[in-house]
């Protein structure tokens, strides 16, 4: 746990610390120190017989293309500088989270995840377009589209992606989970 932790925070603080003009030196040498932690992480758990995360899944794609941490970055200026303007794209991606289990009763999951993401690129075309200057209203308009495209991948990937481990490993997969999936499952 500890290594995890080694690994995550400085990498954090280093691209936290990009934005700032003056820091490169310590931004670089924080995510330096991260990913040689990582590394040291992924060593020792492919030794370790009681995994914390068995890192071979990664191998498997369903599982490694699940994982993404991109809105991360873009909530950032949104949260951090202007306020509370996520919060239109914030509640209708509840809202399709919400929906999404129920379609995907009717729908084949990786149709939901497909149209998912093809929205999902017409929200990311617009952020594209942002300028530095007077950027917030297309900015907001980009979230307002991506985030409630994001709900099916979110909503829908845990299930598919332990559903396609082998039985033993079952478990290994929820570390990612947002939702204890092993309590409430989806349909396959």
């Amino acid at each position: 746990m500890a290594l995890s932790l080694a690994t995550l925070l400085p990498i954090v603080y280093g691209v936290k610390e990009l934005a700032r003009p003056d820091s490169l030196i310590p931004a670089l040498a924080g995510i330096v120190a991260g990913l040689a932690f990582g590394a040291w992480f992924i060593v020792r758990q492919l030794r370790l017989s009681e995994l914390l995360l068995d890192v071979r899944l990664f191998a498997n794609r369903a599982v490694g293309g699940a994982l993404g941490g991109i809105y991360l970055l873009f909530t950032q200026y949104p949260q951090l500088v202007e306020g509370l303007w996520v919060l239109p794209g914030a509640a209708l991606l509840v809202v399709a989270s919400t929906a999404s289990p129920v379609l995907a009763r009717r729908t084949r999951p990786g149709y939901l995840i497909a149209a998912g993401l093809a929205i999902q690129l017409i929200g990311y075309l617009m952020l594209n377009q942002v300028g530095a200057a007077g950027g917030l209203p297309l900015l907001v308009a980009g979230f307002t589209v991506l985030y409630p495209a994001v709900a099916p991948s979110m909503a829908l990937t845990t299930n598919l992606v332990v559903g396609s481990v082998p039985p033993h490993q079952a478990g290994q997969p929820l570390h990612f989970a947002p939702h204890d999936f092993r309590r409430n499952p989806l349909p396959a």
